[in-house]
């Protein structure tokens, strides 16, 4: 095996012969080269303490920048050094395994996931051959490039670098995102100072270009990654981003951009609809104000009608969004609103890849209710009511689809409930009981358990607290012969209503006694942020709010604001509904402080509605 240091121009021999020593002493051995830039030089080495092949990313950095580094690393890895990029089955996001510093040669060792070469190295070579990617391997490259992105912002993350440079080739021959060295936390109001290099210039989003040269703090998002990815893409697909066209799109100038290469491969050229994919991106990623742009997990549904997907694209497409539908966002994510968000597209890209397949109405049924719920899930109620609409017309054309057809019907009376019509909604509830109740003949059935407490809520909302009580009563008990002695979710939601009709007849210490009930199960079986949890926290307080106790009211008010803002965003209609009424308690208690503050809250969250319904 030749001797690696031969071939090194960035560092000296002799910080070369050191630095082979330190890495020996560290556990790393049949070193190897594989490229070197401006600012970094990339090997090949065999680590012994994980027994895998990984790659050295080293840099001559002051003992500052590298424990910088080491703070960005941590980021990535969480506080209890576990990669949170292993939550995903599969990730598109390169692992760092560990940053190490060589003081005596003041070299910063990065070890990270093995990788071929990097985008930017494969699009040169491809380049001086007159050569392009296939159109399966643009379609792959594009898919796993926007699934890496969306894994970053999962875990509320910003890359703050993308760039073909960041994008390696893995051994495996997937695409990741790489080196996420400037990596930031994505934290309400939090600004950062970020230095760019040279090279990074074509890819910087406006917001971060107006204040580079200032040197100033900029309040930065996760839209700042979608400007650069949405450039990476167009390079994929032979756009020529040269700098007249990158300060053109960055301008927002895009008719004085010239459009993309001519390439030698007329197959790209007329199986890609380029002009559409192009004023995709103007219209939705590259506008000036980040808020304005459409967020990563929306970027792959809006490009695959423009894709002209092989089989192969579709059926890795369909494999990875199906795993990644059966994983909990409540469980797998730091960014639970989003996570949320993306499970929703993440189904409605089934519902795509359905319609380019001949499957059955039975199949077609499920993917409409599971973007139904997802829909539901996010408060997006006309587009769920739509969506469970078309499941049911299916479901009563399939003389088979008895039971689904019952639960749709429940689903449908939740939505007019949410809506507001709760006539609609007890007419949807009264028709799923019966039909249920049909098909297994009034027995003790978890499914029956389930519409009598729906017909509760009906009547709930219809201001019929006596039925409303019966029904609750009667869920109960079914649900106490059905599971006995244990504690469960159904236990817990038949508690919680009976909560809800004590709350409604007045009995409200009652209706303590079984909200705290329900709350303490529902806390044992969620150790992290979830509905149930925030809308027991909500009760509590509306409870204590009737019994005058002001003080515990706000306590459990502020509980369910602060989960619903981790659940669901700030910019939500149960999070403006939730601060209404903090705000109305803080005034009970003359707390003035809070109230402009949560006051000033309200006022932004009304103006983002009011300028989305403009």
């Amino acid at each position: 095996m030749s001797d690696w240091k031969q071939y090194v121009q960035l560092l000296s021999k002799q910080v070369l012969t050191q630095l082979e020593t330190e890495l020996f002493n560290i556990g790393f051995c049949d070193i190897q080269y594989m490229y070197e830039s401006n600012y970094h030089l990339y090997l090949k080495a065999y680590c012994s303490l994980q027994q895998i092949n990984t790659g050295l990313k080293i840099s001559r950095e002051t003992l500052q920048k590298a424990e910088q580094i080491h703070r960005e690393w941590e980021v990535v890895y969480g506080s209890n050094k576990k990669n949170i990029f292993e939550k995903c089955q599969k990730n598109y996001v390169n692992q760092i395994y560990n940053v190490h510093y060589i003081t005596s040669i003041k070299c910063c060792v990065v070890v990270q996931e093995l990788f071929s070469y990097t985008l930017e190295q494969e699009i040169q070579m491809l380049r001086q051959k007159n050569e392009w990617f296939s159109i399966e391997q643009m379609c792959q490259i594009i898919i796993q490039l926007c699934i890496g992105l969306t894994q970053i912002h999962q875990q509320k993350l910003i890359h703050c670098d993308i760039k073909p440079e960041n994008v390696v080739k893995t051994l495996d021959g997937n695409y990741k995102l790489a080196n996420l060295g400037f990596s930031k936390l994505n934290q309400k109001y939090q600004e950062y100072k970020i230095y760019y290099l040279a090279f990074s210039q074509n890819y910087i989003s406006p917001e971060i270009s107006y204040k580079i040269e200032k040197d100033q703090s900029i309040k930065i998002t996760h839209k700042t990654d979608i400007y650069s990815l949405c450039l990476v893409i167009l390079e994929v697909l032979n756009f020529n981003l040269s700098k007249f066209n990158a300060l053109n799109i960055l301008l927002n100038d895009f008719q004085q951009s010239s459009t993309f290469s001519n390439s030698s491969i007329e197959e790209c050229q007329k199986s890609f609809e380029f002009d559409d994919v192009y004023d995709l991106f103007c219209k939705k990623c590259f506008n000036q104000d980040p808020h304005k742009r459409c967020d990563s997990y929306e970027i792959l549904l809006n490009l695959l009608p423009l894709l002209p997907l092989t089989i192969n694209n579709q059926i890795f497409l369909q494999n990875y969004v199906s795993n990644q539908l059966r994983e909990d966002p409540y469980q797998n994510a730091n960014n639970i609103s989003y996570a949320l968000h993306n499970k929703l597209y993440n189904s409605l890209i089934l519902i795509f890849l359905s319609e380019q397949q001949d499957i059955q109405a039975h199949g077609k049924m499920n993917l409409y209710q599971n973007s139904a719920k997802n829909y539901l899930e996010v408060g997006q109620l006309s587009e769920s009511l739509d969506l469970f609409l078309k499941a049911l017309d299916i479901a009563e054309q399939e003389s088979t689809e008895r039971q689904e057809q019952a639960q749709i019907l429940e689903q449908i009376s939740l939505v007019y409930n949410r809506q507001g019509n709760y006539e609609l909604g007890y007419q949807y509830a009264q028709s799923s009981l019966n039909l249920i109740q049909s098909i297994y003949n009034n027995s003790n059935h978890e499914l029956i358990a389930q519409s009598l407490h729906r017909m509760s809520t009906s009547y709930q909302l219809l201001n019929n607290s006596e039925k409303s009580f019966y029904y609750a009563e009667k869920a109960l008990q079914m649900r106490q012969i059905i599971y006995g002695k244990a504690k469960n979710e159904q236990l817990a939601d038949s508690l919680d209503q009976m909560s809800n009709s004590y709350y409604l007849t007045g009995d409200f210490n009652s209706a303590l006694q079984f909200c705290i009930q329900s709350l303490e199960i529902i806390q044992q079986i969620y150790k992290s942020p979830h509905p149930k949890i925030q809308l027991s926290l909500n009760n509590l307080a509306c409870i204590y709010y009737q019994q005058n106790n002001f003080e515990s009211s706000a306590k459990f008010f502020y509980q369910g604001l602060e989960m619903a803002l981790q659940l669901y965003g700030f910019f939500h209609p149960l999070v403006q509904k939730i601060t209404e009424n903090f705000v109305y308690v803080l005034n009970l208690l003359k707390d003035q402080q809070q109230i402009d503050k949560y006051k000033n809250d309200l006022i932004r969250i009304q103006n983002a509605f009011d300028l989305e319904n403009f």
